[in-house]
């Protein structure tokens, strides 16, 4: 539920997002947020009639001094806005949302066979919106690379730079699924299983 939730507002915030960079005047009016809210208007725009009638965009505020929409700016250089990137995928419906807004997506999955279901997923999205995108176009792909001498210093490498990334951030989203193999079951990793083992068989 918490997920679902998490990604209802994501969206509405990537909405208000493309609106505000791509239209002179923002409203919304949506689930979770309103812009203005109340969406009727915020009346008794203090500098109404000094500052945002002369000077900002028409339709912003009435002559009551109420706001009716908003004003952002600057807008952005590259039009109709900026290429857009998603930092880590690890989910199927992630990579097919990011084929479907023209995202680049970068995806946190180790094994191929799971790395090739997502870019499939990717292409179906864009597909879905009329572009066709080719297997790995417009996609990156998170590799983690330590150049080590032997196996104890892979580990200490791993506990001092990897640890407090996979374990403190990445497990709190569930990332660590990303280390899962084709058919594992259960948790990963596996409770007497090194983060660095994890990591080089994925």
């Amino acid at each position: 539920m918490a997920d679902l939730n998490n990604r209802t507002i994501f969206e509405e915030h990537y909405k208000i997002m493309k609106k505000a960079w791509t239209q002179e005047l923002l409203t919304y009016d949506g689930p979770t947020y309103k812009i203005p809210n109340p969406i009727e208007g915020i009346p008794n725009w203090p500098p109404t009639k000094t500052t945002t009638l002369p000077y900002g965009t028409p339709g912003e505020v009435d002559e009551d001094g109420t706001v009716r929409a908003i004003s952002v700016v600057p807008s952005p250089y590259t039009k109709p806005h900026p290429k857009l990137f998603q930092a880590f995928g690890a989910s199927e419906r992630t990579l097919k949302w990011c084929g479907e807004e023209d995202i680049c997506p970068t995806i946190l999955w180790g094994p191929m066979e799971g790395v090739e279901r997502l870019i499939h997923s990717y292409q179906e999205g864009a597909a879905s919106q009329g572009r066709t995108v080719t297997f790995g176009e417009n996609i990156g792909l998170c590799r983690t690379f330590h150049i080590v001498e032997n196996k104890e210093e892979l580990y200490n490498s791993v506990e001092k730079y990897e640890e407090p990334v996979w374990n403190g951030w990445y497990r709190e989203f569930g990332f660590m699924e990303g280390t899962r193999l084709p058919g594992e079951e259960g948790p990963v990793p596996k409770p007497d299983e090194h983060l660095a083992d994890r990591l080089v068989k994925r």
